[in-house]
Order: structure tokens, then sequence, then C-alpha cells
């Protein structure tokens, strides 16, 4: 019994571990319009009560937040009607697909 315990408790951790470790984060400070991601230089300059965290990408660019030139997090990608990716001064332009 006291095994079946310890492995059970053993495992429920690793469950927490994993699922925490594959939770993506984003950051975003309320006094600019850029998203970065957490291990990022200038994502540690933000003080703790201007942070604003976001789960995607996606959130973040609805949110009005573009990505860091620095540290290059995910970013939602725009395309035009024929499906070609949209480059702006060499990054891709930030709107969602539209549906056709």
């Amino acid at each position: 019994m006291r095994r079946s315990a310890t492995i059970t408790g053993t495992l429920i951790l690793l469950l927490l571990l994993v699922s925490t470790a594959f939770a993506a984060e984003f950051w975003g400070s309320i006094k600019s319009n850029k998203y970065h991601d957490p291990s990022c230089i200038w994502a540690k300059r933000i003080k703790p009560e201007n942070r604003r965290v976001f789960s995607s990408p996606d959130e973040a660019f609805r949110a009005g937040y573009i990505p860091c030139k620095v540290c290059l997090p995910e970013h939602p990608v725009c395309y035009d009607r024929d499906g070609n990716q949209i480059f702006f001064n060499g990054t891709p332009h930030l709107y969602p697909k539209a549906d056709n």
C-alpha cells in the first residue's frame, strides 16, 4: 500500500512538471507594445507591476502587441489573398490568415 502511494504521488508530481514545462508564456509591458519570451533580456527588465502575461502569441497580438526583435518570440503570420506570406522590412507582417 505504501509503495503504491509513493508511485501515485510521483506520477502526479511528474504530470504537474510536464504540464508546466509545456505551458507557453509571453510577457509584455503596459508601457510598450512589444511582447517577449520570459528569458529575453528586455523581458527581465519589465517591473512586475508593469508586466502583462499572455498565454499565446495570438493573445498578445490581439491585445495590440508585436514580437520583440531581440528574442524573436513566436508570432502569428500574415498572408495575402493568394496565400503568400507578407513581410514588412524583412520580418513577417502580423495579421492572421483570412479564411476564404
